[in-house]
């Protein structure tokens, strides 16, 4: 969307926040207005500007004929102008940023994805290979690291991240309430995440469990999780680009974004947009019977993710198998496929199902030797797609390195 502002202070927010142009940010003052100048654009912001020259600067664009197309205007509560000027009024908030966000709203824009935001899927191509435990703890490791994190459950036939996080039973909100908001007039924004999506206090959790005996690590960030659907019976089929626009804006507003990915890939729209939009694929891999299958398995989700099973995706996204089984036969079988794997995360059978009962993650627990190991993976695969420990993109060094 092409926009013109009047004014000071918005241009920035909007620009580098949202999916939009600038056209011109001129002084508010009504003699600049001209029907050349206005052709030019979808809409006019007015900034926050005195009264005495907010009605004349809205007189002057409406005198233009420019009619059809949307006036902004930030005012104070008790601002008010004449009706028959048509103009948006937009309350003043505590800040630009939060003016920003209401006339976006007002004006449907999308935000803009962040390039700095690490978006991860997790996936294989079948149940009980280790998806969402692995899922939960890469969210509960970046959370513990400081970091801002959402955690999507994207298995709309058997999801299983209420659980793996300590969620109640009665959760009901999921990622429909979230895509129902997509092509509305008002689009996604950061209130729509926090009202359909359900915090998680990951230490918290584990002191007033058995866990606390695990010791509890210090959790310093926001975990916030968004559902699947409880069974295919409330299935709701969304198009791609209704799952892209909301991957988009996920990246906007966290800092980290990881998907457990469904295993129906024909009618899930949520998976293959997933891996379009990730920035690194974690193939977790399940340990002694299941381990071998698990290539043929691994092969589908590699083949959907270059394009292939009709998925209608292609991306360049790095792909690393996560072994839960320190097997040299199969590691060499993953290294036919050019796949990488990271160290092993050594399952402790009676540890895992204790973990699983009380729905809190490893990672986040010290004396835990299955969240040692997932720390020890995630601190490299961290280190192999260039980020820190946290995940955060590492600046270029002197010499133009990572």
């Amino acid at each position: 969307m092409k926009l013109i502002f009047f004014g000071d202070g918005l241009e920035g927010e909007l620009v580098r926040g949202y999916r939009c142009e600038r056209v011109a940010a001129l002084p508010a003052v009504p003699e600049l207005v001209s029907a050349r100048l206005l052709e030019q654009a979808d809409a006019v912001i007015i900034g926050r500007v005195g009264p005495d020259l907010l009605e004349p600067l809205a007189r002057a664009i409406r005198a233009t004929g420019w009619t059809n197309r949307k006036v902004v205007a930030v005012v104070p509560p008790q601002g008010m102008l004449p009706p028959a000027l048509l103009v948006d009024l937009v309350a003043q908030g505590k800040d630009e940023k939060e003016d920003a966000e209401r006339v976006a709203a007002t004006l449907g824009l999308p935000r803009r994805p962040n390039a700095d935001t690490l978006f991860v899927a997790v996936g294989q191509n079948k149940g009980g290979s280790g998806k969402t435990t692995t899922a939960a703890n890469l969210a509960g490791y970046l959370t513990m690291l400081g970091r801002r994190v959402l955690l999507i459950d994207a298995n709309v036939d058997d999801g299983k991240v209420r659980q793996a996080v300590g969620l109640p039973a009665k959760t009901t909100l999921t990622v429909y309430h979230v895509l129902a908001e997509v092509g509305t007039t008002l689009g996604l924004t950061v209130a729509t995440f926090q009202a359909n999506t359900y915090g998680v206090d990951l230490a918290k959790r584990a002191r007033e469990s058995r866990a606390v005996d695990m010791g509890p690590l210090t959790v310093e960030g926001e975990l916030r999780v968004l559902l699947a659907p409880a069974g295919v019976g409330e299935y709701q089929p969304a198009t791609l680009e209704e799952v892209r626009e909301m991957y988009i804006t996920a990246r906007s507003v966290y800092e980290v974004v990881v998907v457990d990915l469904g295993i129906d890939y024909q009618r899930n729209s949520l998976v293959p947009m997933a891996i379009q939009e990730a920035d690194v694929i974690v193939l977790p891999c399940p340990p002694q019977v299941y381990a071998l299958q698990d290539v043929d398995n691994s092969r589908v989700v590699v083949q959907m993710a270059r394009g292939g099973s009709g998925a209608h995706v292609a991306v360049a996204a790095p792909i690393f198998v996560l072994p839960t089984m320190a097997s040299p036969r199969l590691l060499d079988m993953y290294k036919d496929l050019g796949l990488p794997c990271l160290p092993p995360v050594m399952r402790n059978d009676e540890e895992a199902e204790l973990l699983a009962q009380l729905g809190v993650p490893a990672v986040i627990l010290n004396k835990s030797a299955i969240g040692r190991d997932y720390r020890k993976s995630f601190e490299e695969l961290m280190r192999k797609i260039g980020r820190d420990e946290a995940g955060r993109r590492q600046k270029p060094g002197p010499g133009g390195g990572e």
